[in-house]
């Protein structure tokens, strides 16, 4: 999927055009080149979707405060492996309704390649953005509304 990619952190702009600053390194526009294949999803590469492509799952009812949802994300239908030095889960971008809300970096030595949010919504689409170091980005997306 062709988008524009940010060379300074590699922050991918959902959106058809590059912001005038990247939300996530501050870096100018002049910083984003355009990629043919920014962004792979469930439909691409067969045998790597399984352990890239972000799933995510919405919790019940929050026992928080209303009006909100948990998100429960992890890489791959089979869990990405986490190998310092040779293959890894980088990071997560996290978007709501194509607006980026957050980065979240994985230390491959003592993590997971998994998250869980509060967001302070129930409504509208979260997207996930996970980087591999081996393959790049793959998306994956969930409505939140119930």
């Amino acid at each position: 999927m062709k988008k524009f990619v940010c060379k300074m952190c590699g922050y991918v702009e959902l959106k058809d055009a590059p912001p005038e600053k990247c939300p996530q390194c501050g870096a100018p526009a002049s910083q984003f080149e355009e990629q043919e294949d920014a962004l792979k999803t469930d439909a691409d590469e067969s045998g790597l979707k399984e352990k890239h492509v972000p799933e995510i799952t919405l919790s019940g009812d929050c026992s928080m405060a209303e009006g909100c949802v948990d998100a429960h994300i992890k890489v791959g239908s089979t869990l990405h492996p986490m190998e310092p030095d040779k293959h890894w889960i980088m990071f997560v971008d996290l978007y709501l309704d194509n607006e980026f809300i957050s980065r979240i970096k994985f230390d491959p030595a003592h993590m997971n390649p998994a998250v869980s949010l509060h967001l302070k919504t129930s409504e509208g689409e979260l997207a996930v953005v996970s980087h591999c170091n081996l393959h790049g980005n793959y998306i994956g997306r969930q409505n939140l509304a119930r």
